[in-house]
């Protein structure tokens, strides 16, 4: 009887978690396979958390919310095209190259990527699943004022290079 009370209790706590994940606490995160519909904003983001090297982001994934990921260690991530809304300062001050966003894509917050010499210095390339006349009609264009930076749309087409 005791041991069912129990799991029903960490059924319980553990769920309660997963609703309302954020890492607030100080973890040696490297790698993260995350299939929720919504990535709550500051998901995997604050000043104990700067260790996230590998994230795989699920094909259920609908909106990263803003700061979600911000300062981590994230080389490259590829958003599936089940996302259509991506946070303002999302994927800032991580060590990112090159990202791939999918065809779902509507929004892409401000700064989301921003390429600076904190934060994403190497990033040189975005490529989007879309075609450039809707890319280049998408507000928010974060990535005017970052200079070395190409994006791609559909079929490798040059939509901005800077």
């Amino acid at each position: 009887m005791s041991s069912r009370i129990g799991f029903r209790f960490i059924g319980k706590w553990f769920s309660n978690i997963m609703r309302n994940m954020t890492f607030r606490s100080n973890i040696n995160l490297t790698s993260l396979n995350i299939d929720m519909t919504n990535i709550p904003d500051n998901f995997a983001s604050n000043q104990e958390i700067r260790t996230l090297t590998n994230l795989m982001i699920g094909n259920n994934v609908a909106t990263i919310g803003n700061s979600a990921f911000e300062s981590n260690q994230l080389a490259s991530v590829t958003i599936p095209n089940s996302v259509t809304t991506i946070g303002n300062y999302a994927f800032q001050n991580n060590k990112l190259t090159g990202v791939t966003i999918g065809n779902g894509i509507y929004s892409i917050g401000k700064n989301a990527f921003i390429k600076d010499t904190s934060g994403n210095p190497n990033l040189s390339s975005i490529t989007i699943d879309k075609e450039c006349s809707f890319i280049n009609s998408m507000s928010n264009k974060y990535w005017e004022a970052d200079s070395g930076i190409t994006i791609y749309g559909s079929n490798n087409e040059v939509c901005y290079s800077n």
